[in-house]
């Protein structure tokens, strides 16, 4: 055989072990998170509704039709990069995609603003959040890492509740969406920070957060 060949047999070799390997790591993720979504979401009512979205190495929905106060339905779904095809997966990386949570929840009451938080890029603005009631110091964490939208007006305040949570989050949160009109709440994370953290102190301040919003 001449050398090409050799490097076609090493090159067909490397990407059936990555195959293997990434297709383990996958599925250690999967069931991680789906445990890690469990416990945070256990106390908030009966989760009746779970179902893997393929496979444990692709993702899984997690939902509670009657949830407690101040949700009314709370719905948690995590998809898993397809990490097995190693072009694909460079490229799907490169274009910014993730392992990502979504949780959606209606609320029992409708919240008090409607309020939208984004995370700025690495490379985009540097603008600065405040708290409110005098509590700036706890804001210091998140300078320029997110932009609010409260009424359709930016503006660089917000409560501690949020900051709280926003801190509990381990630095995973890319957008929230606080709607008054449908009474409907979404926040879109990512996954690796997360498994860092206890999920019920992610979920409790979450809680607390939309207890102050909406009761």
């Amino acid at each position: 055989m001449n050398l090409g060949q050799y490097i076609i047999i090493g090159l067909s070799v490397f990407l059936v072990l990555w195959y293997i390997g990434a297709n383990s790591f996958n599925r250690q993720r999967g069931i991680a998170t789906y445990r890690w979504l469990r416990r945070g979401l256990d106390p908030k009512g009966e989760i009746s509704e779970t179902r893997w979205l393929g496979s444990s190495g692709t993702g899984a929905r997690l939902a509670i039709p009657q949830a407690q106060r101040p949700f009314r339905r709370l719905e948690a779904v995590f998809l898993l990069e397809t990490r097995e095809i190693l072009p694909y997966w460079i490229l799907s990386h490169l274009w910014g995609r993730r392992d990502g949570l979504t949780i959606k929840a209606d609320l029992h009451r409708p919240p008090q603003v409607e309020l939208v938080v984004q995370r700025i890029p690495k490379k985009g603005s540097t603008s600065a959040l405040s708290v409110d009631h005098g509590s700036s110091g706890l804001a210091e964490p998140l300078t320029g890492k997110y932009k609010v939208v409260r009424a359709g007006q930016e503006e660089g305040q917000i409560s501690p509740s949020l900051v709280a949570f926003l801190t509990a989050s381990g630095d995973s949160v890319q957008s929230l969406f606080l709607h008054a009109a449908s009474q409907h709440f979404e926040l879109n994370t990512s996954i690796k920070p997360l498994l860092g953290i206890p999920s019920e102190t992610f979920v409790s301040s979450l809680e607390g957060w939309l207890r102050e919003q909406a009761g």
